[in-house]
């Protein structure tokens, strides 16, 4: 992996045989990370960053602040309000989304996650879910239920994973849009 600097920022280049570019600013450092085809030349690079350097400010600056937030706002007391509302909420969206997608979850943990909404196991159609969904709306909470869960189908982000979201979850790109304000 090499380190470049655009305007002050660290970028940190991998290549890949891949055929496009992709920049992520990852939680919970907010670092700088472009996956680059090997065919991609070093000022291509550059200019594709310079070009997005507004994106990559905006998302430090959306991370910052929510690491703020949550550092300052978890308390044992909390905690515990949140997770025993998930206790709630989680079996009854879990059930719903067994029933429609014909697939079972063995099991749901719930804990506070730096970077991630969730996650999930899907040998063992496993379920972790982020503390911090207590505090967005419900529906945010279903729509990473829903998105773990299909997970089981398809494993990463592609073409077919977001076909099954569209056909399971019409609404999920404004529920992830809300998550994520």
């Amino acid at each position: 992996m090499k380190k470049i600097t655009i305007s002050g920022i660290d970028v940190f280049v991998k290549r890949k045989n891949n055929k496009r570019m992709y920049l992520r600013v990852k939680a919970p450092a907010a670092d700088v990370l472009l996956t680059a085809p090997h065919r991609i030349s070093d000022e291509e690079i550059s200019d594709f960053l310079n070009s997005n350097l507004h994106w990559i400010k905006k998302k430090q600056q959306e991370l910052d602040s929510k690491s703020a937030i949550d550092l300052n706002q978890w308390n044992e007391e909390t905690k515990k309000e949140s997770r025993d509302y998930l206790d709630k909420m989680i079996p009854l969206y879990i059930q719903k989304w067994e029933k429609i997608m014909e697939v079972s979850v063995s099991k749901v943990t719930v804990r506070l996650m730096k970077s991630r909404w969730g996650s999930c196991n899907i040998r063992d159609k496993k379920i972790t879910i982020n503390l911090a969904l207590a505090k967005k709306d419900p529906a945010c909470l279903e729509y990473i239920i829903v998105h773990e869960m299909v997970h089981f189908f398809e494993k990463g982000h592609n073409q077919k994973f977001y076909s099954l979201m569209d056909s399971y979850l019409p609404d999920w790109k404004k529920r992830k849009e809300i998550l994520n304000i």
